[in-house]
């Protein structure tokens, strides 16, 4: 248990001090009150999220059980969820909890939440009442607006109220819903979408085995009254969910948007035929929301195989990627599935027919608990699929579960208890009835009721152990019945209470016969050992039977105990006549008794082992064992030990102390014996003797005079003990350690009556002082703080000692005399504690430093004239010490101007003299030194003016000139051996290289003839730079090389068949002789090899396009109606080559008949001439492709009775259907009407006319 610190949250002062009371597992909130207000007796709600979000490490918020079945009503406004956090309606036996916005509010605000980073679950809760108001976010989300990766868990959504959007979750992130009911939830503004979910701006909701009915969207434009993902970038999938009965103003009553192609098994919308009653148990027409068996509130399912959600789950959501093996129940298991894409923590699954729960995703890798639910683990292969099971993880039948957040309908069943007279036949149920609410939903005789028989009245907690009957009993006696109602579709299984009924004797009439004799019949005496019953194993005597008949019978004692020698009574018990009458022959006297005895029986009390702590007394917990008692009967008996103290193991004696029996006799019916002793253990008590803190200044020893503590001494007991320091030394405050040194019990070492725990404590022994003195010194600057001399010292204790002494000036530096002290730097106590015994005082002794000597020279140089005095070279330093440095330091010549070889000076001009004294620790002497100064080149520069632009192939003109020029501008016309080299910043120059050179005459470099500047690609942005050895290199401006004249054609893009009367585009490029992209020459042709455009240049064999920047292109402006094959010719005034394609143009789609042949005249009853028929585009092409469709030829008009006969239906080959053998059968003049169907489309096409005669 760890108390959860709140520091910096900001709470009201009474509810800090209540979350700051109250004890809590790790990272576990447990609200205790249903108030939201935050100051308060309890933790509620509101401070328990508070709480969450302030830690940020994501605490799971339970509910005390006290609260189940309560309702949180809001009144402080919305819940902020900032982040991760898990609420769970059922943790710790927790149930049907409630939260209400009580509409006022909205419930749970993840805004804060940052995008899909904060994970927030919320499972087993019913969310009600809440209400998201306003015309911006604000009015979004009735119950939820989320921000964060949120996962819902059997939440219960209903009457919950949004402006403009999710009238229960406005969801802007990551969502997934399962085993989620959202019912009567509504968005009531202008325009809006999703009365139970909207799905918004790039988000992501998965929906498994939800059910979401009556939503509703009421504001005019509304759509999605189920869910609203008509947006941008939205994912919805759902599986498993149903969505119907939702409305909506405008449109998509149950869903807008679309789904994810991965969804499945869902049902959208009430199917034809249907209605809601027909699916969900409904009330009033409203889907009836209630508890139904699980943690929140559910819609029943009708259990109908008429049911469009019933029984209809038949794809499984994954597959097993691997052999499962058997297992026991509740073991963890990890399998491999094909794909985990749409499966989550805590999901219940069905393999075959055992049900296992979700721990663990890792990839296609699940961790699973096996045989939850009651059902049992067993192997399956590889390929076996996984079912979503119900809210209650069940499936109605063996693979198919239902659709939606169900729960399976409650039942009740109630027996009619049978009964009669014994007539040797079984008696068993012949009424029953199962009820669900008000409806009937069985009677007797249903296939899914069973009975279960048992002998005797039990009740329901006897039941639990009986054993049952074979069947349904047939003998006279006492039972009771089970009904059973399982596996109906759409219900739970329920049992009837127990039904107890009876089966009595039959009657039976037995005549006295016409001569009865006499007889009596009496008991024997008898002697027995006390059993506790009234049993006898004597007969008794009969007297009086006549003939052969014969008598059997049984006698008891009237009392089964002890009451002495002849004292014991017996009596006849039961008796038999065997005269073939059923001893109805005699008139029997059974009164007759006689004495007995019962002995007592032995019984035998033995003390039993025990073993106990010491605690100075004799008592003992064991139970002595009891042997012999009989019947009924029952005895307590106790023990001790014979003595209190300690002996070791099994060495103490136990007796038994006392016995009590009881058998209705006071004991009498016993002889006892308690003699038997065992053997125990009385072990050591625990005794603690504690250290105490102590605080010492250091004296070299480890004595305390605190005295311990001691507990857990019993009785009288007394113990003494003393204490010491562990050891001598200093170790900081509470850093010794006080330990027990020695002790007594009663004035004995060792005592075994305990077990002694000695406790240490913490102590603290502080430094004693230590003075080390230095001792006065002068001395020469040498850059350190050293000293020749040994400081003294007092105040070591005991056997301690110091050693390797030494001091030290204050400061390294030059002081005025006596003003630079000296102190003890180093020394080593030997103290068996590195010296921590002894606080060291070091006391300051006067101490001097004495200044040296620092000569400083400037060095010789050379240089090039710059028209300053400023040198490069450096002076020399003679006499630092130590660390000091002389840094900064610069010499200058004394003129600018050149004076010849070391005619100029060379002086020092600054230093900075680092030695950390600004320079008071030295006498510093400055050098002068000869130098020279002379002139020279540096620079180069490009005459102006330059180049702008060139054409590809030409020298770049004006003439490119370069010179070279000393550091002041002046030309170095004396430069007559130097080279410049021009380099290109992008390509080459057209010799291949990105460079030229030209020689130096008289100071200039001019690139012409063999170094002429020529560029063969046109581009802008080229840029010449001019270096020549060290010299300060130089650069041109930006500068463009435009395209020669175009020289030469290129297909770019043509297509290889087009369809007749479908424009097409074709691209040609034009370039100059070096491939670049050429303006000129315009237009460009396309010439036919034969025929003529369609379109844009109908009647033409040519057609033309403007060259614009090297491209021209037909775009889209290029047709041909007549099918067959072209050739097409690219060509440009002024350019030779002429580039061609070649085009296949086939035929458009069928859309008419042409006759192609057909005869103008004919004789009656006579075969006509060959009639062909193409079936073609709409501009006359035969479609050469079409060999299936059937053409028809029928009589248009012609003369009354005239028919044609032959072969009138003929499939085309090659598009063309050929009549060979049509007759006509009387004179006059035929028009004939071709017709086929082509798809859903049909043609028609009448022929010239053709006139029959009477023939030759």
């Amino acid at each position: 248990m760890a108390s959860r610190r709140t520091q910096g949250l900001r709470f009201a002062p009474a509810a800090v001090q209540v979350l700051e009371n109250r004890q809590l597992l790790s990272g576990i909130l447990i609200v205790t009150t249903t108030s939201d207000a935050v100051s308060h007796s309890g933790v509620s709600l509101r401070d328990a999220i508070a709480t969450a979000n302030a830690d940020g490490s994501g605490d799971t918020i339970q509910f005390d059980p006290s609260l189940n079945g309560t309702t949180i009503t809001l009144t402080q406004g919305e819940l902020l969820i900032t982040g991760s956090v898990t609420i769970s309606g059922s943790a710790g036996g927790a149930s049907g909890i409630t939260i209400s916005g009580g509409n006022t509010s909205r419930i749970f605000d993840l805004k804060n939440a940052t995008t899909n980073t904060k994970a927030v679950t919320i499972s087993d809760l019913t969310l009600t009442g809440g209400n998201a108001v306003g015309l911006n976010s604000s009015g979004a989300g009735g119950a939820i607006v989320n921000f964060s990766k949120l996962s819902l868990f059997g939440v219960t959504f209903t009457a919950n109220t949004a402006t403009i959007a999710g009238g229960a979750v406005d969801n802007r992130s990551s969502m997934a819903a399962t085993d989620c009911t959202f019912v009567g939830n509504k968005v009531t503004g202008t325009n809006g979408a999703g009365g139970a979910i909207s799905n918004r701006y790039a988000t992501i909701t998965t929906l498994t085995n939800d059910t979401i009915i009556e939503n509703s969207v009421t504001g005019k434009g509304s759509t999605g009254g189920g869910i609203g993902a008509n947006y941008p970038n939205t994912s919805t999938v759902a599986i498993n969910t149903l969505i119907l009965g939702n409305t909506a103003v405008a449109s998509n009553n149950d869903f807008s948007g679309t789904l994810s192609g991965s969804s499945q098994n869902n049902l959208i919308g009430i199917p034809l035929g249907k209605t809601l009653s027909d699916i969900v148990q409904t009330s009033g027409g409203a889907p009836l929301l209630a508890s139904n068996g699980g943690p929140t509130q559910t819609v029943a399912l009708i259990g109908s195989v008429n049911n469009p959600a019933f029984d209809v789950g038949t794809n499984p959501l994954t597959t097993l990627g691997a052999a499962v093996p058997t297992a026991v129940s509740g073991a963890s298991t990890t399998i491999k599935v094909a794909s985990a894409q749409y499966l989550q923590l805590a999901d219940l699954l069905q393999i075959d027919s055992e049900i296992v729960a979700v721990t663990a995703i890792s990839g296609t890798n699940l961790t699973v608990v096996r045989g939850v639910l009651g059902t049992t683990p067993s192997a399956h292969t590889s390929g076996t699929g996984l079912m979503v099971t119900d809210q209650r993880g069940q499936l109605r039948h063996t693979n198919k579960p239902d659709l939606g957040a169900f729960e399976t309908q409650s039942t009740t069943l109630s027996l009619t208890a049978p009964g009669g007279t014994y007539t040797s036949d079984s008696i068993g149920v012949t009424g029953a009835t199962v009820t669900s609410g008000l409806q009937t939903v069985a009677t007797f005789g249903s296939p899914y009721l069973s009975y279960t028989y048992y002998a005797g009245t039990l009740s329901a907690g006897d039941i639990l152990t009986a054993t049952p009957l074979a069947g349904a009993p047939r003998n006279a006696g006492n039972y009771t019945v089970v009904g059973s109602y399982n596996n109906a579709p759409g219900y739970r299984p329920s049992a009837s209470d127990p039904v107890h009924f009876t089966i009595i004797p039959a009657p039976l009439s037995v005549a006295p016969p016409i001569s009865v004799g006499g007889g009596t019949v009496s008991a024997v005496g008898a002697i027995k050992v006390y059993d506790g019953t009234t049993a006898s194993t004597q007969q008794p005597v009969f007297s009086g039977l006549l003939g052969t008949d014969t008598g059997t019978g049984t006698e008891a004692y009237v009392s089964k105990n002890v009451l002495g020698a002849n004292n014991s009574v017996l009596y006849v018990l039961s008796y038999t006549i065997n005269d073939g009458n059923g001893g109805n022959n005699y008139t029997m006297d059974a009164s007759g008794t006689a004495v007995g005895t019962i002995t007592p029986a032995p019984l035998t009390i033995s003390a039993v082992t025990d073993s106990k702590t010491y605690d100075s007394t004799t008592s003992s917990v064991g139970v002595p064992t009891i042997s012999g008692l009989v019947g009924t009967d029952t005895a307590v008996a106790t023990q001790a030990f014979q003595s209190p103290d300690v002996l070791g193991p099994n060495n103490s004696v136990l007796y038994v102390d006392s016995f009590a029996i009881s058998d209705d006799n006071g004991g009498n019916n016993y002889s006892v014996n308690s003699s038997g002793t065992a053997a125990g253990t009385i072990s050591a008590a625990t005794l603690t003797i504690s250290a105490v803190s102590d605080l010492k200044v250091y004296d070299a020893t480890t004595s305390s005079s605190a005295t311990p503590t001691v507990t857990g001494l019993l009785g009288s007991d007394s113990a003494t003990a003393v204490q010491a320091f562990q050891s001598k030394n200093v170790l900081g405050a509470d850093g010794s350690l006080l330990y027990i040194e020695n002790y007594t019990i009663n004035g004995i070492v060792n005592n075994p009556d305990y077990i002694v725990t000695l406790e240490t404590a913490t102590g603290t022994i502080t430094p004693a002082d230590l003075t080390i003195t230095a001792v006065t010194e002068t001395r020469d600057y040498d850059g350190t703080t050293n000293s020749g001399l040994t400081p003294t010292y007092s105040g070591l204790l005991g056997t301690d000692s110091i050693s390797d002494l030494s001091q030290a000036y204050y400061s390294r530096n030059v002081h005025p005399a006596g003003q630079n002290p000296l102190y003890a730097l180093t020394w080593t106590i030997s103290d068996d504690n590195g010296g921590l015994n002894y606080s060291v005082i070091t006391p300051a002794t006067p101490g001097t430093i004495l200044a040296i000597p620092l000569t400083i020279s400037a060095t010789s140089g050379t240089k090039a004239y710059d028209g300053t005095i400023a040198s490069t070279a450096v002076p020399t330093v003679v006499g630092l010490v130590g660390t000091d440095t002389v840094t900064q330091a610069k010499e200058h010549y004394t003129s600018a101007l050149p004076m010849g070889v070391d005619g100029s000076t060379l002086f020092v001009s600054s230093y900075a003299l680092n030695d950390g004294s600004g320079g008071g620790n030295y006498i510093v002497t400055l050098n002068t030194a000869p130098g020279t100064i002379y002139y020279a080149a540096s620079k180069l520069a490009f005459e102006t003016p330059l180049p702008t632009s060139g054409t590809a192939g030409q020298a770049l003109s004006p003439t490119v000139k370069v010179d070279v020029k000393d550091a002041y501008g002046n030309l170095v016309t004396d430069d007559n051996s130097s080279t410049v080299t021009i380099t290109l910043n992008t390509g080459v120059f057209a010799g291949g290289d990105n460079f030229v050179t030209a020689p130096v005459v008289n100071g200039v470099a001019t690139f012409s003839g063999p170094s002429a500047l020529v560029i063969n690609k046109a581009a802008t942005g080229y840029i010449l730079t001019a270096s020549s050895g060290v010299l300060t290199s130089a650069q041109t401006p930006k500068f463009s090389i435009t395209a020669a004249t175009g020289s030469q054609l290129e297909i770019q893009t043509a297509p290889s068949s087009v369809t007749a009367g479908a424009n097409f585009s074709v691209s040609i490029s034009v370039k100059d002789a070096f491939g670049n992209p050429a303006s000129t020459p315009s237009p460009v042709s396309l010439t036919l090899n034969t025929g003529t455009f369609s379109g844009t240049f109908a009647g033409k064999s040519t057609a033309t396009a403007t060259n614009s920047a090297g491209t021209a292109t037909f775009s889209s402006t290029l047709q041909l109606t007549t099918a067959g094959a072209y050739t097409l010719t690219a060509s440009a005034a002024g350019i030779v080559g002429t580039p061609s394609f070649n085009l296949t143009v086939n035929p458009a789609a069928a859309s008419k008949l042409i006759f192609l042949t057909q005869p103008t005249t004919g004789a009656m009853n006579s075969p006509l001439g060959q009639i062909q028929v193409a079936v073609a585009d709409t501009y006359g092409n035969t479609i050469t492709s079409d060999n299936t469709s059937i053409v028809t030829l029928a009589i248009f008009s012609g003369p009354s009775g005239g028919t044609l006969s032959g072969t009138v239906s003929v499939q085309v080959v090659n598009g063309v259907a050929t009549f060979n053998n049509l007759i006509l059968n009387k004179v006059g003049t035929y028009v004939l009407r071709a017709t086929t169907t082509i798809g859903l489309s049909t043609f028609n096409r009448d022929s010239a006319s053709i006139l029959i005669g009477l023939g030759g």
